[in-house]
C-alpha cells in the first residue's frame, strides 16, 4: 500500500493549494448566500409559470447551499487537521495554544452574530412581519435566552433549536466539536502514558455519546480532509486529463446529492472534492486560464471574510426581504425582471454588511489571539 500512502509527511501547504483553498472557501460562501437570497427573491420552483432550461439551471445553481457546507467541512478537516498533525508530529502541539486560537476564531464572529440576529429578528417581527415569516421563530421558541445560550455553547441540534432566524448556525456546532474530537482521537497515537491515552479516549467517547448522532456521522466527511495528508498526491496525475475528469465527477456528485439526500450523497460530494484538493497538492501543470482563476490575488480577500458572511447574512437578508415585501412587492409570488434586480441588490447588501462587521471583528482575530497567548503564557 506504500504506493498510495506517504511514508513521510511535512504537513506544509504549497502556494497553489493555498490559493485553491481560498477560491473554494469564498465560492462556497457565495453559493450559500445565493441559495438563501434566491429563496426570498423568487417564487418556489413549483410555482414558476415558466420552467425552461435556463430557469432549471438558475434554480439548480442557487439550491446548492448544503453542498457548499460539505465543502467547508472538507476544507476544515484539511486545514485544522493538518495544523494538529503538524504540531503533534514535531512535538509543538499545545492544547492551550490550540484552543485559544480556535475559540477566538469562532467566537469573535459568533457573539456579534447572535446579538445581531436578535436585533434584526425583533425589528422584523415588531415592524415588518406582514408576511408572517417571523411567526414560527417565536412559536418554536427560537428567540429565547435559553436558545441564545445553547447556540453560544455550540449545543444547538443536540439540546435545542438554532437561535432565531440564523439557520446557518447549524454547521457551526459540527465544526466546534470536530475541533475537539480530532485532537482527542489522534493524540492517542502520540502519547506514551497509558492513563492519558485512556482519558483521551473516554473524553472522545463522552462527546460522541452526548451529542446529536449526525454530528458524529458527518465527522467522517471532515476526516476526508485530514486523510489527504496521508495520500501520495502524485498518483492522481496518472489519471488521464485528471483536472477535467475530477471537475466533471464533482459536478456529477453535486447533481447526485440533490437526488440522494442525506449523508451518502453528502459523502460522495466530500470524496470528489477531496480529489480536487489532492489534484492541486500534486502541483500539476495547469492552463493559463485556470492559473489566473486559482491564483487571482483577491481570492484571499474574499475568503478572509467568508466566515463572517456565512454567519451574518441570513437575519439581515430576511429583514430586508420583508421590508421589500411591504414597500416594493412580494417577490415570492411571480418572477420577472424585478426579481433579478432585487436578487442582485440584496446579495450586494449582505456582502457589504458582512464585510463591515468583519472589518470590526474577524479581521482582528490574529491580533486578539496573540494578545491572549501572551497573557496565558
Amino acid at each position: 500500500m506504500t504506493f498510495l500512502f506517504k511514508k513521510e509527511r511535512d504537513f506544509l501547504i504549497m502556494p497553489l493549494v493555498s490559493n485553491f483553498l481560498h477560491l473554494s472557501r469564498w465560492l462556497a460562501a457565495l453559493v450559500v448566500v445565493l441559495s438563501h437570497v434566491r429563496a426570498v427573491s423568487f417564487p418556489s420552483y413549483a410555482n414558476l409559470e415558466e420552467n425552461g432550461i435556463l430557469w432549471k439551471l438558475f434554480y439548480f445553481a442557487t439550491s446548492l447551499g448544503h453542498e457548499a457546507v460539505i465543502i467547508f467541512f472538507v476544507l476544515s478537516g484539511y486545514l485544522i487537521g493538518g495544523e494538529i498533525l503538524r504540531g503533534l508530529d514535531n512535538g509543538s502541539f499545545s492544547w492551550k495554544k490550540y484552543m485559544t486560537k480556535r475559540v477566538v476564531r469562532l467566537y469573535i464572529v459568533l457573539i456579534p452574530a447572535l446579538f445581531l440576529t436578535s436585533i434584526w429578528d425583533h425589528v422584523g417581527y415588531g415592524f415588518f412581519n406582514g408576511s408572517g415569516m417571523y411567526d414560527h421563530y417565536w412559536t418554536l421558541n427560537k428567540e429565547t435566552v435559553h436558545a441564545f445560550f445553547l447556540n453560544l455553547l455550540m449545543l444547538q441540534h443536540s439540546y435545542g433549536p438554532l437561535f432565531g432566524s440564523n439557520d446557518p448556525l447549524w454547521s457551526l456546532a459540527y465544526e466546534f466539536w470536530y475541533y475537539l474530537m480530532f485532537p482527542l482521537l489522534v493524540q492517542v497515537l502520540y502519547m506514551r502514558n497509558s492513563w492519558l491515552k485512556a482519558a483521551s479516549v473516554l473524553a472522545f467517547a463522552a462527546i460522541v455519546a452526548l451529542l446529536n448522532k449526525d454530528i458524529t456521522l458527518y465527522f467522517l466527511i471532515w476526516l476526508l480532509g485530514v486523510g489527504l495528508w496521508y495520500l501520495r498526491s502524485e498518483n492522481i496525475l496518472k489519471l488521464p486529463y485528471a483536472g477535467g475528469v475530477l471537475t466533471v465527477l464533482f459536478l456529477i456528485a453535486v447533481v447526485y446529492s440533490r437526488y440522494v439526500s442525506g449523508f451518502f450523497g453528502d459523502f460522495v460530494v466530500g470524496v470528489v472534492f477531496s480529489g480536487l484538493i489532492l489534484f492541486f497538492m500534486a502541483q500539476p501543470k495547469i492552463s493559463d486560464r485556470l492559473s489566473k482563476l486559482v491564483n487571482w490575488p483577491h481570492n484571499r480577500t474574499f475568503a478572509d471574510f467568508s466566515y463572517s458572511l456565512y454567519l451574518l447574512h441570513f437575519p439581515l437578508m430576511l429583514l430586508a426581504a420583508n421590508v421589500a415585501f411591504i414597500y416594493w412587492q412580494d417577490f415570492r409570488k411571480e418572477a420577472d425582471g424585478w426579481n433579478f434586480l432585487f436578487f442582485i441588490l440584496l446579495t450586494g447588501a449582505v456582502y457589504l454588511y458582512s464585510y463591515g462587521v468583519y472589518w470590526m471583528t474577524e479581521r482582528k482575530t490574529k491580533e486578539i489571539t496573540k494578545r491572549l497567548l501572551t497573557v496565558f503564557a
